[in-house]
């Protein structure tokens, strides 16, 4: 073996960096302090073309239930429209899974190095890995895998806590036949988003792990902290088309999440690298958490198997990762702002209204849930 890394974290980052760290030849170990993360059933969307790039990269097992999205709809709820009027479709050649399945798939590998139910309690800045049973493990480096509340963050990175944005996620997922027929056909191969005055929401559906379908929703906009009976179910009844109101209704358990963000001041520094959201944390908005995340692993993989002298890894890693996560950051934050705090009029507005509007909101940059130019109307 070429050296020691310890993996602190043991979700989709951890587990793909604990993949890509052995294939360079490293003797891994994988701290988690959950003893199964499996049961985690939201939803994963990808760009075709990143799941292709994984795919061949070994992170991605072909074998992994997928679903594929060939467009999306922009829908608005509409006075005897069931299922809402549809004002623009557009093509995005995307994938989408579940989390769980994505985790399993990377964990089943990673096995001979996690240690679940494991959990650290301190890191340090030479590579020593402290586990709550009192045990200080030495590494050549360390991955921070352990997400927005990271511990290895503060070693390296102790900047502000992420920040808050002011609105919640509520989301749940409700098996594809118990889905209302009028959505069964809309849903096939659609992202589809119904937009409202002060936010949005989205649905598309994911593998089971039963084998069958799930729709996945989202909705962004109901009150932080706000009672699943109460006002939240009576904001998605008024702002969603009837039939999207009751697939939302069907959901066994919906979780609301506060929607927060942060950007990183460094990826890594002496022997700790961080990966994921431990590094940088975006707004769900921009449906690319875990491809960030396994492609900060491959990063890592690429450095490693190089022989990249160890020293030099946290900061070629740091120069190449950190912009595109930040990049991320910032692309989270304006979709946000302009899907959430700042809606448009969207039910007078033409495809080439929407055109603008996407472009102001990407100022150059390009997102797989966006295409260039204007989407065709819907009649």
């Amino acid at each position: 073996m070429k050296g020691r890394i310890g993996i602190v974290g043991g979700s989709i980052a951890g587990c793909a960096a604990a993949l890509g760290a052995t294939r360079a030849g490293y003797d891994v170990t994988l701290f988690e302090r959950a003893t199964d993360l499996r049961d985690r059933g939201f939803g994963v969307g990808m760009p075709k073309a990143a799941y292709e790039e994984l795919t061949a990269a070994g992170y991605l097992d072909a074998a992994l239930p997928v679903h594929p999205v060939t467009h999306r709809l922009w829908i608005v709820a509409e006075p005897g429209e069931p299922t809402g009027r549809v004002l623009w479709r557009q093509p995005i050649p995307a994938m989408a899974t579940s989390w769980g399945r994505l985790w399993g798939a990377l964990a089943d590998r990673a096995v001979p190095h996690y240690r679940a139910g494991t959990r650290v309690t301190a890191v340090s800045a030479d590579g020593a890995v402290t586990t709550e049973d009192g045990l200080t493990h030495a590494f050549d480096l360390v991955i921070g895998a352990d997400g927005h509340h990271s511990r290895t963050r503060s070693v390296i990175d102790p900047g502000p806590p992420a920040r808050e944005a002011g609105y919640s996620l509520w989301r749940g997922t409700i098996p594809q036949e118990r889905l209302p027929r009028s959505l069964r056909p809309i849903v096939e191969s659609s992202f589809v988003t119904g937009v409202f005055d002060g936010g949005h929401a989205v649905f598309y559906l994911i593998p089971s792990d039963t084998g069958g379908r799930r729709l996945m929703w989202a909705v962004y906009g109901c009150p932080p902290g706000a009672d699943p009976a109460g006002e939240p179910w009576a904001t998605i009844e008024r702002v969603l088309p009837p039939a999207w109101a009751e697939a939302c209704r069907e959901s066994e358990t919906p979780v609301v999440h506060p929607v927060t963000d942060r950007a990183a001041a460094t990826y890594a520094a002496d022997r700790v690298l961080l990966i994921g959201d431990a590094a940088t944390l975006a707004r769900p908005h921009t449906a690319s958490g875990a491809v960030k995340a396994m492609l900060d692993a491959a990063c890592i993989e690429r450095l490693l198997a190089a022989g990249t002298d160890l020293r030099e890894v946290p900061v070629r890693y740091d120069a190449e990762r950190r912009p595109a996560g930040n990049q991320l950051v910032e692309i989270g934050r304006r979709l946000g702002g302009a899907m959430v705090d700042r809606t448009p009029p969207w039910g007078s507005m033409t495809p080439e209204d929407l055109s603008d509007w996407t472009a102001s909101v990407l100022r150059g940059d390009s997102h797989y849930l966006y295409s260039p130019g204007p989407p065709d109307p819907v009649n």
